[in-house]
């Protein structure tokens, strides 16, 4: 029911959410409109809550969330794709990069996969693409993804020789953080490592971000 309102969203997240604000409705509130999120994740928790409110019937809840001022989706707000020259000058400065963060970027900007996806593979994925040549694995939405995994070979060679915390690359990036948690940490790890490239060409950190470069491919 939830996966079929929501528009494919995935029920694993639906289940994160609704828990997180059954436990705690006034901090998943204050989420919705903290700066510290960005816009895309505080559209999510409003539109998993407001389902949510839909499946128990419960107006008052909505009416407060209709209160609520959502921002616009990033990714919707900006589709320029990169200028060529500029895309293969981020990529060398991309490889100059340390493990894991040179190849989870790598991944990003030569195929543009979405960061969420490359933080959630798994050991086993990166092995089997490698013996393969076809990276595939289950993306957002609960919705399979296949890719021609020759080009990303450097990469994910270079996943597969890091020292692994955990079974997902999230816990390579963020190897100290909790599981519950480590998605969001190493997103925004990864979120620092774009600022700080977008700073070395003279860009706002704004202007360059990992849905970008899917934009670009």
């Amino acid at each position: 029911w939830l996966c079929k309102r929501g528009r494919a969203r995935s029920a694993d997240q639906y289940r994160k959410v609704v828990s997180r604000w059954l436990d705690d409705p006034d901090t998943t509130e204050a989420a919705m409109t903290c700066s510290d999120y960005s816009p895309n994740y505080r559209r999510h928790l409003v539109a998993c809550v407001r389902v949510w409110a839909k499946y128990i019937e419960d107006g008052d809840l909505l009416v407060r969330l209709g209160d609520i001022k959502r921002p616009a989706a990033i990714a919707k707000d900006v589709r320029e794709p990169l200028d060529i020259d500029q895309w293969f000058d981020i990529r060398e400065t991309i490889d100059e990069l340390h493990e894991p963060k040179r190849s989870v970027c790598g991944l990003i900007a030569v195929r543009g996969i979405r960061c969420g996806d490359v933080l959630r593979l798994t050991k086993r994925d990166i092995s089997r693409a490698i013996d393969t040549g076809t990276l595939a694995f289950e993306a957002k939405g609960e919705r399979w993804q296949k890719f021609n995994a020759e080009p990303l070979k450097p990469y994910l060679e270079g996943l597969l020789g890091c020292r692994w915390h955990g079974k997902r690359v999230r816990n390579l990036v963020c190897p100290r953080s909790h599981d519950e948690v480590c998605q969001s940490s190493a997103g925004r790890e990864i979120r620092r490592v774009f600022d700080k490239l977008a700073a070395s060409f003279g860009m706002e950190p704004e202007d360059l971000y990992a849905h970008r470069f899917r934009h670009t491919y």
